[in-house]
């Protein structure tokens, strides 16, 4: 099975150029010149996993850390 023919989840935008969203980001830094947006969205979109992640298990999140802090 050829792995470059699967396609791209949509939950995970890349930039152009099929690169990981952190050497996106890379990119985006200039030595003397910075694109603020395109980084700040670049940043918001490797961000988006793990907040969803979060939010939908937030409320296990805190009772399981409620419930370590409690002894016996």
């Amino acid at each position: 099975m050829d792995l470059e023919r699967l396609p791209q989840p949509a939950d995970h935008p890349r930039p152009a150029g099929g690169t990981t969203v952190t050497v996106g980001v890379y990119r985006a830094i200039g030595e003397h010149q910075q694109d603020y947006g395109q980084v700040f969205g670049l940043m918001f979109l490797a961000a988006r996993p793990v907040l969803i992640f979060y939010l939908a298990l937030q409320k296990h999140f805190v009772k399981d850390l409620t419930g370590g802090a409690v002894k016996g």
